[in-house]
C-alpha cells in the first residue's frame, strides 16, 4: 500500500475513535525481530488466577512498548488464554512479523469465535499484506458479530475505497455519519455556467457524503451529457485543534476530475474524426456539445449510402436550468431501398426491391429524482 494509502487510512480511522489496540495492527512500526523463548513459554502456570495476572502483565508490558517482552513471556498453545493470544500478536504485528501475528490472532479467534476483536486485528495484518480480499472477508465477520462497531466500519470503507469502490464504502462510512465534506472542488473546471453545475450535486460542504445523495449527484451528471469520463477523489483536510478530547469526523475535500465536450471537440483533429469515424459506412455525424455553456448538446447523422439513405437530428438541452430535467426535440427521415429476395422463402414471387421512406418526429423529456 502506498504511504497515500496509508495515509487515508489513519486520517479515516481515527474518526472512528478506535481504541488504542485496535490501531495497532494497521499501522504497526518495526522495533526488533527477536523470536519467543521456548522456556519462558513452558513455564507459565495455566491456572484461571495466573492467566489473568498473566494477562495484566502482558498488557502493561505492552503499553510500555517491549514488544519483545510480550512476545516471549506470552504463553502458547490450546491452553493459553484468547487475551495472550491477543497481546502476543499486536506485539508480533509491531515487530512486522505479520504471519506469527495472524497465526496468533487466529489461535485466539478459534478460542473466541464470538470475540469481534481478532477478526478485526485479522484483517489488520491482511491489509499489510495488501490481501485486501482476506480483509474485507475478515472485517465482514467482525461485522456480523458487532454490526455497530465503528473501527469495523471504517476500515471496510476504506479498504473499498482504496480498491475504487467509493458506492460501497459509503454505504459503510454512512452508518458512521462520515465521510464529512470540507469543499467541493473540480479539476478542471467545468465549462459550465456555475448556477447549472452547481446544481447537479445533491451534497453540499459541511454536511456528511450520504451515498443516495452521491449516486444522485451522478445521475445528474450523466444528464448533462457532456462529461465523457469523470472520477471522484477525496482528499483529507486537517481539523483545526480542539479543547474537546473526542475525535473529530474525518473531513475530506471532494474532487470532480472529468474530461467534457465542448462544440466540435477540443481540437480540429478530434473534431474531424468524431464527425468521420462512419466514414467507411458512408456516414458522417456531426455533432456540437455544450453550447453556450449551457449544456446544450445536438447530434445528427446523415448516410449517403445510395441505397440506405438518413438524415436525423437531436437536440437537447436542461430545462429552466436544471440538470435533472431534460428536453429534447428529435427528427428522422429514410429513404431505403432492400433486395430481400436472397432470403424470402414464400410461395409469391420473390420481392427485389423493397422501398423504405418515412420521416419521424418527436420531442421528449426526462428526468432524474434519485441516483
Amino acid at each position: 500500500m502506498s504511504l497515500t494509502g496509508l495515509a487515508f487510512l489513519g486520517a479515516i480511522l481515527s474518526a472512528a475513535g478506535a481504541h488504542h489496540s485496535r490501531n495497532q495492527t494497521a499501522g504497526a512500526q518495526s522495533r526488533s525481530r527477536s523470536r519467543p523463548s521456548t522456556a519462558a513459554t513452558s513455564s507459565l502456570a495455566v491456572s484461571p488466577q495466573s492467566s489473568q495476572a498473566r494477562v495484566s502483565e502482558l498488557k502493561k508490558l505492552y503499553d510500555a512498548g517491549k514488544w519483545d517482552d510480550v512476545v516471549r513471556q506470552a504463553p502458547t498453545g490450546a491452553s493459553a488464554p484468547p487475551e495472550a493470544d491477543f497481546y502476543r500478536g499486536l506485539a508480533l504485528a509491531k515487530l512486522l512479523r505479520w504471519n506469527e501475528a495472524r497465526a496468533a490472532f487466529a489461535a485466539a479467534e478459534k478460542k473466541a469465535p464470538r470475540d469481534e476483536r481478532f477478526p478485526v486485528e485479522l484483517a489488520g495484518v491482511a491489509y499489510q499484506q495488501k490481501d485486501f480480499r482476506t480483509a474485507e472477508h475478515e472485517l465482514r465477520t467482525a461485522l456480523r458479530l458487532a454490526p455497530h462497531d465503528s473501527y469495523a466500519l471504517n476500515f471496510l470503507a476504506t479498504i473499498y475505497f482504496l480498491r475504487g469502490n467509493l458506492e460501497a464504502a459509503l454505504e459503510y462510512w454512512n452508518r458512521e455519519k462520515l465521510p464529512r465534506v470540507h469543499e467541493i472542488k473540480s479539476r478542471p473546471e467545468p465549462n459550465l455556467h456555475t448556477e447549472l453545475f452547481s446544481r447537479a450535486f445533491a451534497f453540499a460542504p459541511l454536511s456528511t457524503l450520504d451515498l443516495a445523495q452521491f449516486e444522485t449527484t451522478q445521475a445528474r451528471l450523466d444528464n448533462l451529457g457532456i462529461f465523457t469520463l469523470y472520477r471522484w477523489e477525496l482528499a483529507p483536510v486537517r481539523a483545526a485543534p480542539t479543547s474537546s478530547d473526542d475525535d473529530l469526523p474525518a473531513t475530506f475535500d471532494v474532487i470532480f476530475h472529468s474530461i467534457q465536450r465542448n462544440g466540435f471537440g477540443p481540437n480540429k483533429w478530434t473534431a474531424a474524426l468524431s464527425i468521420l469515424r462512419g466514414l467507411p459506412y458512408q456516414t458522417v455525424y456531426p455533432e456540437y456539445y455544450n453550447a453556450f455553456h449551457d449544456a446544450v448538446n445536438f447530434t445528427s447523422l446523415v448516410r449517403f449510402d445510395s441505397q440506405k439513405e438518413r438524415a436525423s437530428a437531436e437536440i437537447s438541452a436542461p430545462l429552466q436550468g436544471r440538470p435533472n430535467w431534460r428536453a429534447s426535440a428529435w427528427i428522422d427521415g429514410r429513404d431505403e431501398r432492400w433486395n430481400i429476395s436472397s432470403t424470402f422463402f414464400g410461395a409469391a414471387a420473390p420481392i427485389s426491391d423493397l422501398k423504405l421512406r418515412k420521416i419521424e418526429a418527436g420531442a421528449g423529456f426526462r428526468s432524474v429524482q434519485n441516483g
